[in-house]
């Protein structure tokens, strides 16, 4: 795989906090950065961009986290 963009967004009662990509990348894949987010506190859109070509069978995580609303 390759041109790997992964899209999410906030859940519902939520607000955003921080998006990351986590460490190590897997060896074929060159970079990878949250491209879209909303400010922290925010609600809407998450997605990460990643660049080089994602091998068959290899894995790797990208992580957003939210604050429940109280």
């Amino acid at each position: 795989l390759s041109a790997i963009v992964i899209a999410d967004a906030t859940p519902a009662f939520t607000t955003f906090q921080s998006a990351t990509c986590t460490t190590p990348l897997p060896a074929s894949l060159t970079a990878c950065s949250a491209t879209t987010q909303p400010g922290v506190g925010g609600t809407g859109a998450i997605a990460w961009t990643l660049t080089g070509t994602l091998a068959p069978g290899a894995t790797g995580t990208v992580v957003f986290v939210v604050r429940v609303n109280p």
